[in-house]
């Protein structure tokens, strides 16, 4: 039976559950990064390289495809070894990295991130043509190969 009217406390970051390993299955994670305040500043070569550079850099997490929007980044991640690797501290690591290399951005990153674990190949290639498609429904490109500001670092399979 369930409850009305249960009292729990309101959520004011999103919640990061730990990956779950199952047998045979990648641990893939959709990643999706913003800027704060929601300004326009990283769609452009600068930005794009300094973020390559940071995820090749950080090496904990192999990054897989990615798309870069004027003010957020979504992309797809895998841990890089069997051990406990923290997906927070990799992303602050990378965030800092890039505001190293590309200062515009320092300081500029919110303080969390979305993140969801891929629970099956139809989940990801979901996920991956929703991505694909952001800059065409934001009006940025008429079709998604025409948006410059993406790529794949590394291979992820499902």
């Amino acid at each position: 039976m369930i409850k009305e009217n249960i009292n729990l406390p309101k959520r004011c970051h999103p919640a990061h559950p730990r990956p779950l390993q199952k047998h045979n299955c990648p641990v893939i994670i959709f990643l999706t990064v913003c800027l704060n305040p929601r300004r326009p500043m990283l769609d452009n070569s600068e930005a794009h390289e300094a973020l390559r550079t940071a995820w090749n850099q950080a090496g904990e997490w192999g990054t897989g495809y990615y798309l870069i929007m004027p003010d957020h980044i979504h992309l797809f991640c895998s841990p890089a070894n069997d051990g406990n690797t923290d997906l927070k501290k990799w992303v602050g690591f990378w965030k800092w990295l890039v505001s190293k290399k590309y200062p515009a951005v320092s300081g500029m990153w919110q303080n969390d991130y979305w993140d969801t674990q891929m629970r099956s190949s139809e989940h990801w290639l979901q996920k991956a043509e929703y991505v694909r498609n952001n800059p065409v429904r934001y009006g940025l490109a008429k079709n998604p190969e025409e948006w410059f500001y993406q790529g794949v670092m590394s291979e992820l399979w499902w």
